[in-house]
């Protein structure tokens, strides 16, 4: 091996180097997932997949790492778009009608045939942080039963994780038409918004799960912030995401793109993070003058 096969990857500075990095990130994650799983019980099409207690522990932040770093991508994708007003104008969504017998049906046959086939349904791949109204739950005053620790060498079904590791390729494929998505529905949402009103989240009271909101506007008036993705209201991202891989080259792109994510949207004028000048006082009358202007006649 030589000195050139040694030397750091220079950090990606388009967004075909950075869906190029993340392709292959989800080709390892897969290789990854092939060696740890091995056939269950039961044969044909009803084979079951099985993976140890532990391993599935760790494929599962595994997963959890790459969605965060295609979430982060995508983010950035729609900001961009947002700064550069390459967004196509989407026309209002029509009406929904009550559907029909025959369309009720199919539907009903479809998810019967899910049902039979045994495959795992798991949930649509969402960017944006799900809103979560009201405050969080109250904890029972009932003495709870001991659980034991779960047996890291125990074989348990892999067929959720499978699915949802065959889910990011797709998602891939498809990142610039979910970022087109989101800018635009984005665009909608400052068109919307009076004049005056900011970027910057105005931020919930601690223990609640309140609605994200632009600050600027009173509570009521408010519109919610349509491109909120909690873990960018830090600087960093998630620990626990990042020690999940010893791989330097991921764990820098993993910090590239949820900086670039965060700085993206800030420019375009969707912040996650409070204003760091909220609240300090107005320096205005400290500010130099301008410089006097000479012309000639």
């Amino acid at each position: 091996m030589t000195d050139v096969d040694n030397a750091p990857k220079p950090l990606p500075s388009q967004p075909e180097d950075f869906a190029l990095r993340l392709r292959g990130y989800i080709t390892g994650l897969e290789s990854w997932a092939t060696r740890h799983t091995a056939p269950g019980p039961g044969t044909g099409k009803t084979k079951d997949i099985h993976i140890l207690g532990g391993d599935a522990k760790r494929l599962l932040t595994h997963i959890r790492r790459t969605e965060h770093q295609l979430r982060c991508f995508i983010l950035m994708l729609a900001a961009t778009l947002i700064r550069l007003s390459n967004v196509a104008p989407t026309p209002p969504a029509p009406l929904r009608r009550p559907p029909e017998p025959a369309r009720l049906a199919e539907k009903q046959d479809r998810e019967l045939r899910e049902q039979l086939s045994g495959r795992p349904r798991i949930s649509g791949f969402q960017v944006t942080t799900p809103v979560i109204k009201g405050k969080g739950r109250r904890k029972s005053r009932r003495q709870s039963r001991y659980r034991m620790l779960p047996d890291p060498l125990r074989p348990v079904d892999a067929g959720y994780l499978l699915a949802r590791m065959a889910r990011l390729p797709r998602v891939l494929a498809r990142a610039d038409k979910m970022a087109a998505r989101l800018a635009a529905r984005a665009m909608r949402v400052r068109d919307a918004a009076p004049p005056g009103t900011t970027g910057y989240l105005s931020q919930p009271l601690p223990g609640t799960y309140d609605v994200p909101r632009l600050s600027g506007l009173p509570q009521a008036q408010a519109p919610t912030h349509p491109l909120y993705l909690e873990p960018l209201q830090h600087w960093l991202p998630p620990a626990d995401l990042w020690e999940s891989t010893e791989d330097e080259a991921e764990r820098q792109d993993l910090n590239v793109l949820h900086y670039l994510a965060s700085a993206r949207l800030d420019e375009a004028g969707f912040a996650i993070r409070p204003d760091p000048h909220k609240g300090l006082p107005d320096l205005a009358a400290f500010t130099p003058p301008e410089p006097p202007q000479i012309r000639t006649i």
